[in-house]
C-alpha cells in the first residue's frame, strides 16, 4: 500500500499537512483506506517542510517528512482493507525513526 506512488506539489507546509495530502492521494487512488491511528500533533503541525513528491513511493515521502522533525517520534497508521470506516478491522503500522542517522522503517504491529 505505501509503495504506491504519489505526486504532491512542493510548497512550504506543516509536516502534518504533507501527511494529510499523501494519505488523501493514497485513499483516492487505491482500493484500501489508510488513516491515522496516533500521531504527535504538536510536532506535526509546528514543524514545516518545503518539498513535494513527483511519482515517488508514499513510504519514501513520509519517511523524508519524519526526518524533518527535531526529535525521534513514531506514529501509527491504520490500514483498512475493505474501505470501511470501522477501526476495529484496521491493521496498525508504526513508523519509527530507527536511529540518529535518520533511517526510518515501517513495522507491522498487528494483523487486523
Amino acid at each position: 500500500m505505501l509503495s504506491r506512488k504519489v505526486t504532491i506539489e512542493a510548497q512550504h507546509r506543516p509536516v502534518g499537512d504533507l501527511f494529510d495530502r499523501v494519505l488523501a492521494e493514497l485513499n483516492e487512488k487505491g482500493p484500501y483506506r489508510v488513516g491515522y491511528g496516533w500521531l504527535p500533533l504538536n510536532a506535526f503541525y509546528q514543524n514545516y517542510v518545503e518539498f513535494g513528491a513527483h511519482d515517488e513511493p508514499a513510504r519514501d515521502v513520509l519517511i523524508r517528512a519524519l526526518r524533518v522533525l527535531p526529535f525521534r517520534y513514531y506514529m501509527i497508521l491504520n490500514f483498512e482493507p475493505t474501505k470501511r470506516s470501522s477501526s476495529s478491522r484496521c491493521a496498525p503500522y508504526a513508523w519509527i525513526p530507527a536511529d540518529s542517522s535518520g533511517v526510518a522503517s515501517s513495522v507491522p504491529i498487528g494483523s487486523g
